[in-house]
């Protein structure tokens, strides 16, 4: 059993499991897998191996129905087999290969864009635009996990770059000709097959969430309370690496911190942030070097400026500027082992 809780909180760790489900709980996503043993289920394959009969069932896990005996020692991840030898030499094929599927690496690239259009405060990402750019950086779009290219253009099909340009680049260069584009630091990490993966890539914003005042004979003391929210991309990855490309199971959450509001509470100021949330929840099939939009959230930022006339405040004037504010988050599989 493996339980994780995205953003914050406990998280427990036993045997794995096949099935997984996610909960969300208020900024939060939480996690829980249950049936992957994947020891087990490699004893269960050699007992197959061994079985007299490939064909029985009812009792083909019974002991006296195999060629020998088989017992797993997980503790020291070994089996124990004892048979013949035409049959020894399919249960150490086999197990070489299982090892060989679990050692599989995959690098896992994640990027996080913000764009704003100069095309309009209230307009978006326009696909149609980035599909027609041309070039030696235009982007290709695919159906996912597929050389069939696609007809159309949509953040819900994988894409590549042209020439020297990878996906991710690509776009940047092409979100460059309708607006800018900031970005952070890429994450990448080594992940192996039917491994369960953390990644996030946050900033904590702390504020005054709560204010409380005692008095006790005319002496007042004032206590706060701080508050913590998280700003960023946060969710778990299980990979199944084939030769040609990769099945990725993803659950987590992008939340971004759109504005924090001042409020006067018993004459004291407390901020309450203001989120936006999109839930991660992926799960495709991918060719290494394609890059796919995992999840993205809109908003709208207000900046507001004060002028002055003469060096008078109230001949000046306030003005505010409102932009829509687009994050995106992007996924790139690439090849580990070669």
């Amino acid at each position: 059993m493996l339980s994780d809780q995205i953003g914050s909180g406990e998280s427990s760790e036993g045997g794995d499991d096949e099935e997984a489900s996610a909960k969300v709980d208020g900024q939060y996503v939480t996690l829980s897998s249950s049936n992957v043993d994947v020891f087990g289920e490699v004893a269960l394959g050699v007992k197959a191996l061994l079985q007299l009969d490939p064909d029985l069932t009812g009792e083909g896990d019974a002991q006296e129905s195999l060629v020998g005996s088989v017992q797993a020692v997980p503790s020291l991840s070994r089996l124990v087999v004892r048979t013949t030898p035409g049959r020894m030499r399919e249960v150490v094929a086999f197990v070489s290969q299982s090892k060989q599927s679990l050692t599989r690496q995959v690098a896992l690239e994640v990027q996080v864009l913000e764009f704003r259009s100069n095309l309009g405060h209230d307009r978006g990402i326009d696909w149609n635009i980035i599909r027609d750019i041309g070039g030696d950086s235009s982007l290709s779009f695919f159906i996912p996990g597929t050389s069939l290219v696609s007809g159309s253009s949509s953040p819900g099909f994988a894409f590549t770059g042209g020439g020297k340009w990878s996906g991710s680049t690509a776009l940047i260069n092409a979100l460059n000709q309708q607006g800018q584009v900031s970005t952070e630091t890429p994450i990448t990490i080594l992940v192996q097959n039917h491994q369960t993966n953390h990644i996030t890539q946050e900033r904590i914003i702390e504020f005054v969430e709560n204010i409380s005042s005692d008095s006790d004979e005319g002496v007042i003391t004032t206590d706060t309370e701080r508050g913590k929210r998280s700003e960023g991309v946060d969710f778990i990855v299980v990979p199944n690496i084939q030769r040609d490309h990769v099945y990725l199971r993803t659950s987590g959450m992008l939340t971004k911190i759109e504005s924090l509001e001042t409020q006067e509470v018993g004459g004291e100021t407390l901020v309450f942030p203001q989120m936006r949330e999109a839930k991660i929840n992926f799960a495709n099939k991918l060719k290494y070097g394609q890059t796919i939009v995992v999840a993205s959230v809109s908003q709208i930022d207000t900046t507001t400026e004060e002028s002055t006339f003469l060096g008078i405040p109230f001949l000046g004037g306030n003005s505010a500027v409102k932009q829509r504010v687009d994050t995106l988050v992007l996924l790139t599989p690439r090849r580990a082992d070669g």
